[in-house]
């Protein structure tokens, strides 16, 4: 996996299509199921399930998997976050997606994990740059709980960030 930090990476036309597909579908399940839109996205409506989804689809494009295409109602009440992809070396990761460019990896200290790798996308529809990984024993840490204005969270900054050479060089995971 030759992917450096930095790398920008545009849609294709059937992956945005596809985005917009998705993002609708779970926008729609997630308004069925009474879940709200956190504070932190405050983008309108569909739009973070759009970013989410089409932030999730710019990194497999970029690393050459499959997106996890499900619907299911990912909340604070399901409380599991699983991973939306699995790297050809076998690990896991939980894909980020803020439009901001100097945004931050973030996620909620009451979801139940399950991944070994998490991943930063920032950008814009349809337009996307992969800001590095940080392995969830890295990142679930008590010394990484922040508030930015929304309640106890997961925080790490893009220079902590790495590619998949130096995460795996360091012994952060298992594979």
């Amino acid at each position: 996996m030759g992917i450096k930090i930095g790398t920008e990476i545009t849609l294709t036309e059937e992956r945005q299509e596809l985005s917009r597909q998705v993002a609708l579908e779970r926008y729609e399940n997630n308004r069925r199921h009474g879940t709200v839109q956190a504070e932190i996205h405050n983008m309108g409506d569909g739009a973070a399930e759009l970013e989410g989804c089409a932030g999730e689809i710019a990194f497999c494009q970029l690393f050459g998997t499959e997106p996890d295409l499900s619907i299911y109602t990912r909340s604070a009440e399901n409380g599991t976050d699983t991973s939306d992809t699995t790297l050809p070396c076998g690990l896991t990761v939980d894909i980020k997606t803020t439009k901001h460019m100097n945004g931050r990896l973030i996620t909620p200290i009451h979801k139940n994990i399950t991944g070994d790798l998490f991943a930063l996308m920032t950008g814009k529809f349809p337009n996307y740059i992969f800001r590095g990984f940080m392995s969830q024993e890295k990142l679930i840490d008590d010394g990484n709980i922040g508030d930015l204005g929304y309640g106890p969270t997961y925080i790490a900054n893009q220079a902590e960030l790495k590619d998949l050479n130096d995460i795996r060089n360091t012994g952060e995971t298992a594979s």
